[in-house]
């Protein structure tokens, strides 16, 4: 065969670099050196005929020996054959096709099918050219284009969701970068052919980079400002929370408000990517994504456990309601003058009271209200014998009709007294995990207590005609409110300090649309999760590493106690006893005597001058001051059990 053809290229001719000049002293034709035949020799297999070695005998450094220097014009040498070779079979010996080995197989062990590699594709892209699978507007227009492949999405827990992402290609001219201030932002990226947004808020701040001649825009959900603006009915019962103002900030507006409701209720307050507020609760329910080995980057894969200095799993509170209850005291008081003990007329020398003296001695004693009261009549005229002397003495008795109609022997009355005593109810409450107790030991955190006090001014009890709406106890409502706030409120501080167990990770492949509180379960080589999302960052890189950073709160302890909750509250105080305080004072009289005179005592009576004196009982001070009953209780929260598994490969 022929190795080279005419190729019928067209030359150009070169101008003289350089003239070789060389003489030929000698020509040898070429001729051939050695020939080596091979026959096999009928059915005998080839074997080496002979060996050719080469020896060297000195060896030198290569040097320069001459230098040549050549002119070379121009030289056309057409195409033409060089060497031809030819081939001749010398022996050629053809055998039929047979089974050379036969291969046997058995099954010796079967595993499950799994993924031996998974192959990813990354397309470049000049610096310059748009994001192509990702939106992006700004006050409602389509700037994908001049978005740089460079965007940032951070999310936290109780927290504003922010976004970073950088604008390029704007035309020479002005630029007015103040007015990107407090535009509408939004970020989707395409994941299996649909848009999924994945940023919803507004410009915070847009930076101007006059090197790179683009405007970075820091931007934010304002979650702060908007949730403080959220209808209040509406936010209790999404979410279930209390607000009291006993037992938490009293008069709370806006979004300090809506903190104090979230202080009671075990979860977080959040908008979605699409700007949607809602509340995900602590408690894992169903995975809304499960991430297998190939689903999460393998470097990318941290666990934290828990310190016992975060622990807190017994808190203490006491709530105190202090009210008034009112006492009726009942008293008869009867007063008459000192008779005869013979006819029963008025002694002689006595002076018979007016009747109004006696009305005004039982209706004017202070602190008592009389409720009916009569005065005793005068005898009537006539003749009257003192059969208690040992003569029959006759004794002669007259009093005018005016005399009649003014004056009275006695009177009796009916007294009422209205006391109105402080009570004091106290609630001393404990809620504890005795699973962690079992596992840490009892760690007490900071107690809590919280007072309330009757609106009623009790100095309307001791008033006749008061009339008592309902019971006295006007805020029970309020107090039964403050007291679930106060369980639910520990209960949330236990359940936070178990859930500080965390699984860092991050997805493989894409970004993964998840949400704060988005429950996950993470399976990789050596980790096992099960959580609640608490933190994650979208992140969609220059050169197509798109992927999301994830960190997972996880709810843990290890015990075998068994826990059952009972959150009913506790019945008021049964039992009530006199103030310690109150108990320590002296004993002081009712009605003590003005300065300079001495204390009345004895019973109550008529005086020979006619003067009437009324005698009330004293008040015992159990009456009067204040009492307070105790009532204690212990409730048992029962701790979660995620999973956060870790295994040595």
């Amino acid at each position: 065969m022929a190795l080279a053809q005419p190729t019928n290229l067209t030359v150009q001719s070169l101008a003289p670099v350089a003239t070789l000049e060389q003489g030929v002293q000698r020509t040898n034709p070429a001729a051939t050196v050695a020939t080596l035949q091979q026959y096999t020799g009928g059915l005998r297999p080839a074997r080496t005929v002979a060996t050719l070695s080469q020896q060297v005998v000195r060896s030198q450094s290569a040097r320069t020996v001459a230098t040549l220097r050549q002119r070379t014009g121009y030289v056309l040498t057409p195409a033409h054959t060089v060497a031809v070779l030819s081939q001749r079979v010398v022996l050629y010996n053809a055998q039929p096709a047979r089974t050379v080995a036969m291969l046997a197989q058995a099954v010796r062990r079967v595993q499950p099918a799994r993924t031996v590699a998974r192959l990813r594709q990354v397309i470049l892209r000049e610096p310059n050219d748009p994001v192509v699978n990702v939106r992006v507007s700004l006050n409602g227009q389509d700037v994908s284009a001049r978005v740089r492949r460079d965007i940032r999405v951070n999310g936290a827990e109780g927290d504003a969701k922010t976004a970073t992402l950088r604008l390029s290609r704007f035309p020479q001219g002005p630029i007015d970068v103040p007015g990107y201030q407090g535009q509408s932002v939004t970020i989707g990226k395409i994941l299996d052919g649909q848009l999924v947004p994945l940023f919803t808020g507004h410009v915070v701040r847009p930076v101007w980079n006059h090197q790179t001649k683009e405007l970075t825009l820091h931007c934010s959900d304002l979650r702060h400002e908007r949730i403080a603006d959220e209808d209040q009915a509406r936010l209790r019962q999404m979410t279930g929370g209390l607000y009291s103002e006993i037992a938490q900030q009293e008069g709370a507006t806006g979004a300090d408000w809506v903190a104090e409701l979230m202080k009671t209720v075990p979860g977080s307050l959040d908008y979605t990517a699409a700007g949607v507020l809602r509340y995900s609760p602590w408690a894992v329910g169903t995975p809304e994504h499960v991430l297998g080995n190939c689903d999460i980057h393998r470097t990318g894969v941290s666990f934290e456990y828990a310190t016992r200095d975060v622990i807190t799993n017994r808190l203490r509170a006491t709530l105190e309601y202090r009210y008034f209850q009112r006492n009726t005291l009942t008293h008869s008081v009867q007063v008459s003058m000192d008779r005869e003990s013979g006819t029963g007329l008025p002694k002689s020398g006595h002076i018979v009271p007016t009747k109004e003296a006696i009305r005004s001695a039982l209706t004017g004693i202070g602190n008592w209200n009389v409720i009916d009261y009569s005065v005793g009549s005068i005898p009537d005229n006539g003749w009257y014998r003192d059969r208690s002397s040992a003569f029959v003495e006759r004794i002669a008795f007259s009093a005018t009709e005016v005399f009649r109609q003014t004056r009275a022997m006695g009177g009796s009355a009916t007294l009422e007294r209205y006391i109105s005593q402080p009570k004091r109810e106290v609630y001393e409450i404990t809620i504890e995990a005795p699973e962690s107790i079992d596992q840490f030991g009892a760690i007490e955190g900071s107690a809590s207590r919280v007072s309330a006090e009757t609106r009623i001014d009790g100095s309307i009890f001791e008033e006749r005609g008061c009339t008592i709406v309902a019971d006295p106890d006007d805020r029970r409502d309020e107090v039964e409110l403050a007291m679930r706030s106060l369980q639910r409120q520990a209960e949330k501080r236990i359940l936070a300090a178990h859930r500080q167990n965390h699984a860092e990770f991050r997805s493989r492949g894409d970004v993964l649309p998840v949400e704060i509180g988005t429950p996950i379960s993470a399976i990789s080589a050596s980790v096992e999760a099960l959580g609640t999302v608490t933190e994650f960052q979208h992140v969609i890189g220059p050169k197509g590493d798109d992927y999301t950073s994830i960190k997972l709160a996880v709810s843990l302890v290890s015990s075998g106690v068994s826990v059952s909750e009972d959150w009913a509250l506790p019945a008021p105080p049964s039992k009530y006893k006199l103030n310690a305080d109150s108990q320590a004072l002296p004993e002081t009289p009712d009605c003590p005597a003005p300065t300079g005179e001495a204390e009345i005592t004895g019973p109550s009576r008529i005086e020979p001058d006619g003067s009437v004196i009324i005698v009330t009982p004293a008040v015992d001070r159990g009456q009067v001051d204040e009492i307070i009953g105790t009532r204690t209780h212990t409730y048992n929260v029962a701790i979660p059990r995620d999973t956060l598994a870790v295994e040595v490969t």
